[in-house]
Parts: C-alpha cells; sequence; structure tokens
C-alpha cells in the first residue's frame, strides 16, 4: 500500500544519507593520514639531502668506512621514502574511490526525495479520498429523515453533536492536504477529480520525512454509529 511504499522510500534514503556520512568520515580519516605521511615523506627528503652531503664530504677526506656506513642510510632512507610514497599513492586511490561513490549516493538521493514526494502525495490522495467519503457519509446521516431524529434524542442531541465535530474534524483534515498541494477542496469533497488549482511548489525531501512522522492519518467511519441507531431506534436506518 502507500504507507508500505513511503516507509520503503524513507528508509532508503535514510540508508543513504548515513552511507554519504560514513563515508564522508572514512575520507577524513584517510586525508589525516595522507598529511601525515606527506610530513614523513617531506622530513625523510630533507634527511636523505643531508646524509648525500655527509657522505661526499666523507668521502672527499678519505673517511671510506664512515662514507660506506652512511651510504647504507641513505639506501635506508629511500626505501622507506618508496615505501610511504606507494602508501600515499594507495591512499590516494581510495579517497579517490570514497569520493565518487558519495557523488553516486548523492545523486541518488537526490531521485529519491523525488520519488518521496510522488509516493507522499499518492498517499495523501488515498486519504483525503478516504476522508472525503467520511464526510459524505456523516453528512447522510445527519440529512436522514429517519436517523436524524434519533440522532438528536439520543442522549440529549449527544449523538448528533459528536458526528458533526468529527465531520467538521475530517474536514479540516481535508483543507489541509488541500491547501498542501493546491487541490481544489470543492471538487475533492463532490468526489471529483483530485487536481491542483494552481502551480505549487514541490516539498523538499528533508521536509517531507518531518511530516511523514507520524504517518498515515486516522480517518474515522460512522458504520459502529450506525449499528448503535438502529439498535436505539429500532429500525433499519437507510
Amino acid at each position: 500500500g502507500d504507507s508500505a511504499t513511503l516507509g520503503s522510500v524513507r528508509a532508503r534514503l535514510e540508508h543513504s544519507r548515513a552511507s554519504q556520512r560514513e563515508k564522508g568520515d572514512q575520507v577524513l580519516a584517510l586525508q589525516s593520514e595522507q598529511i601525515l605521511l606527506r610530513k614523513r615523506i617531506a622530513a625523510a627528503e630533507e634527511q636523505q639531502v643531508r646524509l648525500e652531503l655527509d657522505k661526499k664530504l666523507a668521502a672527499s677526506a678519505q673517511k671510506f668506512a664512515e662514507a660506506a656506513k652512511i651510504s647504507s642510510e641513505v639506501k635506508s632512507v629511500a626505501a622507506a621514502i618508496a615505501t610511504d610514497t606507494a602508501s600515499l599513492h594507495e591512499l590516494s586511490a581510495r579517497v579517490d574511490a570514497l569520493v565518487h561513490s558519495q557523488a553516486e549516493e548523492h545523486a541518488a538521493e537526490v531521485a529519491l526525495e523525488a520519488e518521496l514526494g510522488n509516493a507522499r502525495e499518492a498517499h495523501e490522495r488515498e486519504v483525503v479520498r478516504a476522508l472525503a467519503e467520511q464526510c459524505k457519509a456523516a453528512q447522510e446521516l445527519l440529512d436522514d429523515s429517519e436517523i436524524a431524529p434519533v440522532l438528536d434524542a439520543s442522549s440529549s442531541g449527544v449523538q448528533a453533536a459528536l458526528l458533526r465535530a468529527e465531520q467538521e474534524e475530517a474536514e479540516a483534515q481535508v483543507d489541509a492536504i488541500c491547501d498542501r498541494y493546491g487541490w481544489a477542496r470543492s471538487a475533492v469533497l463532490g468526489g471529483g477529480a483530485i487536481e491542483p488549482i494552481a502551480p505549487r511548489q514541490q516539498s523538499s525531501g528533508s521536509d517531507l520525512i518531518e511530516e511523514l512522522g507520524g504517518g498515515r492519518s486516522e480517518v474515522r467511519t460512522p458504520e459502529p454509529l450506525l449499528a448503535e441507531l438502529h439498535d436505539a431506534g429500532g429500525g433499519e436506518p437507510r
């Protein structure tokens, strides 16, 4: 049904947003690692330059044993730089993949927001039709020549007042929904086509999630009251 469709779309939208937040956190963590690696590589490259200079000086002074030792250190530093550079490239690839995935999910989120708006409107169409039927049924009871006197006589008119209050509440819900979508109230209550009477601004997916927090509007029907009137009046209502 419409409620199930709304729930499904909302769940998918929330999952998409949660996934984007998670990937955003991963990107920040990886970027922090990249910063540390770059600093470490820069420091190692500076050390490598100093060692190369020290090696030349030692060789010039014919301190060959010291020059060989420094040469070994140079090789060790160069290997560390190569390892860290490879790690940096790997991190960059992971960041790029996450950012690309985030962008795809954001595009999907925009589509889901539009889908949520369409699903909500379909849901509200069903709700407003049910409310219109409720108003119509209540009015028929109030206008019925056999039932109306029973309503007025029952508990000093309490039943009639209750029915009118429920009718007014249903009409107020119809008014609210029609205002939201720009639908013609008279056409809705008259059982006509539910169409906008003027262009309206599409609600955003974020607004829809807030509005949908309460779920489907409650629609009450007059069947229990008909049964009570039948027992009280001793006759079959028309």
